[in-house]
């Protein structure tokens, strides 16, 4: 069994379209063809394993954190640029960062904070006069690889982005969600929630696709699915599937063999 999910903006529509206009309004410099002409990138998410791969970061010629992790890695000494899709508003966020490449779409409070900084701009859609735009998977890690390849990096690297848990969900502190799945992948079992499988599902992909410039270092569930495609769901949390179905009395009932 594999669950399907499909994934919601987490505001509406008027307001991405408000965010969007007022970034545009401020004259901010866009994320661009070769600015970056075939230099290595670390993608740095919030998950786990990043705890033990931060030495690794210095080896490359620009590290991009995803949304809290770009604070987390500033309060460690690792410069890096906050990239965020996010159009919510996420307190905190910003503090310490320098450098950010951000969705036209982020919240106006963000780019307030950020004023004065390096910040760039990229379109997640195909309009307001945009030359191309980051399509992509439902997180801020997947939409990545296309203003990362846009850039000029052709050395593109995943860290933390295993999309499982440990002992915990993210390197730092952070609230696990109750609507959690069992996956299982290469012969064992991720504990995992729908945004992190879904991330996890597109990166796969990508990395599958395109080896030559797109690579992980995150192990997990992404690795996983990786190597064993024919991956499946075997077991989701009762608030999943009250979430899923309503009413638990029709989900299927099964019958231990006698």
């Amino acid at each position: 069994m594999r669950v399907q999910f499909e994934p919601q903006g987490c505001v509406p529509l008027e307001t991405y379209l408000a965010n969007a206009e007022h970034a545009l309004g401020l004259g901010l410099p866009f994320a661009g063809f070769g600015q970056a002409a075939g230099g290595s990138l670390a993608v740095a998410g919030g998950g786990p394993s990043l705890a033990r791969n931060l030495d690794r970061l210095k080896d490359f010629d620009a590290v991009w954190g995803i949304n809290y992790t770009s604070q987390w890695l500033e309060a460690r000494g690792i410069p890096n640029s906050l990239f965020s899709v996010d159009p919510a508003y996420d307190p905190g966020m910003t503090e310490g960062v320098e450098r950010a490449i951000l969705a036209t779409n982020t919240h106006p409070k963000i780019l307030e904070e950020l004023a004065g900084k390096d910040v760039r701009l990229f379109h997640t859609e195909l309009s307001q006069g945009a030359v191309w735009a980051a399509t992509g998977g439902p997180s801020s890690a997947c939409r990545v690889p296309m203003v990362a390849f846009n850039m000029g990096y052709r050395t593109i690297t995943f860290f933390g982005c295993e999309g499982s848990y440990e002992e915990t969900s993210h390197a730092y502190d952070h609230v696990q969600k109750p609507h959690q799945l069992i996956v299982k992948a290469a012969g064992r079992t991720w504990r995992t929630q729908p945004d992190f499988q879904m991330q996890s599902e597109y990166l796969a992909t990508v990395i599958t696709n395109m080896p030559q410039h797109f690579s992980e270092e995150s192990g997990g569930l992404l690795r996983a699915m990786i190597d064993d495609p024919d991956w499946e769901n075997v077991a989701i949390s009762e608030p999943l599937a009250v979430l899923m179905v309503g009413d638990l009395s029709l989900l299927p009932k099964y019958e231990a063999a006698a």
